[in-house]
């Protein structure tokens, strides 16, 4: 590579880093998204800062700044959105049997639950039994799931199963027989006959 090819690439590499100041406007411009108020608080001047922060924001190398940032707060709430739907999916698609061992008739111990189906359960009560002069008897184990319905509605909704309709009403009648009525009064006077 010749000298210059290397000056080149290294004024290159160093106007693609931001400088100090640059680096403190996209920090602030990303808590605030407000240009001039995070101008002003990277050290830019109060008189000047709409006009900085706007050249700063159509700089590229800022806006890939930003981007970065963005990019991964962006997945971030993607994934996040997509282990909510899967929790509750989890709860919607839970079968408490899941719970109880077979062979026993007995609620399993927890560890031996499955992970999707504990996931599924709101609480655990646990009441030790007493018997006559306080000696143990046994032990009441409630255990609570979240609600399915809910959890069902939800995903429902998501996925615009449901829709939602409402009937509104005027003078007794509700919109959809005032409708009808004007179509079927309007019906005889466009099939009328003419002069």
């Amino acid at each position: 590579m010749s000298p210059r090819a290397h000056m080149v690439r290294l004024v290159a590499k160093r106007q693609e880093k931001l400088n100090p100041q640059q680096a403190a406007f996209v920090r602030e411009y990303l808590v605030c998204g407000i240009g001039r108020t995070a101008a002003i608080a990277a050290g830019y001047s109060r008189r000047s800062a709409d006009s900085i922060a706007s050249d700063l924001l159509k700089l590229p190398k800022v806006q890939r700044a930003l981007g970065k940032v963005t990019g991964k707060v962006m997945a971030e709430a993607e994934s996040t959105a997509a282990e909510v739907v899967q929790e509750l999916r989890r709860v919607a698609m839970s079968d408490p049997a899941e719970l109880v061992d077979p062979a026993t008739g007995c609620l399993r111990p927890l560890h031996e639950i499955p992970e999707h189906a504990r996931r599924a359960i709101a609480s655990f009560e646990v009441e030790e039994l007493e018997g006559e002069e306080g000696a143990r008897q046994g032990r009441l184990v409630k255990v609570k799931l979240w609600p399915k319905v809910q959890a069902n509605e939800v995903l429902a909704r998501k996925h615009k199963l449901l829709v939602e309709r409402h009937e509104h009403e005027l003078g007794g009648r509700t919109l959809t027989a005032l409708l009808a009525l004007a179509v079927g009064a309007a019906a005889p006077a466009a099939g009328g006959t003419g002069p």
